[in-house]
């Protein structure tokens, strides 16, 4: 399946940057749906913020593939798909902690923002090796 939306993607030309912008937008939103369980109590906010999870994981495995399809990979490709990995890893846990009892403190102590810089140092290396 995922081969099929790749050279589907990759033949209408569709920027590897966009499908992160994308995927970032979806897990922003479920983020906010996560956050807003705090508030009012809808299931349907819960499904949201699933979904707007599972879209930005897709979106990471198709912007690659994409670029690797079409030969669009660049440093600043790689700079845009990392930014957009950590907001939306921000935006869905700040929203978890949000909906776990509305203590936001709780998003915020994620670990992604102290493995942020690991992760850029760590796929520098790997090339370099």
């Amino acid at each position: 399946m995922g081969a099929v939306v790749n050279a589907w993607l990759a033949s209408r030309n569709v920027s590897p940057n966009a499908i992160s912008i994308a995927g970032m937008c979806a897990c922003i939103i479920g983020g906010i749906a996560l956050g807003l369980t705090s508030i009012v109590d809808y299931r349907i906010l819960w499904i949201i913020g699933a979904l707007g999870a599972q879209l930005r994981l897709t979106a990471n495995m198709l912007d690659g593939m994409v670029a690797i399809a079409s030969s669009r990979y660049s440093k600043t490709g790689e700079l845009v798909q990392r930014s957009a990995d950590r907001i939306s890893d921000a935006a869905v846990f700040i929203g978890a902690g949000f909906a776990w009892g509305g203590n936001v403190t709780l998003g915020y102590m994620q670990p992604s923002w102290l493995s942020s810089p690991l992760t850029f140092d760590s796929r520098k290396n790997r090339r370099r090796a």
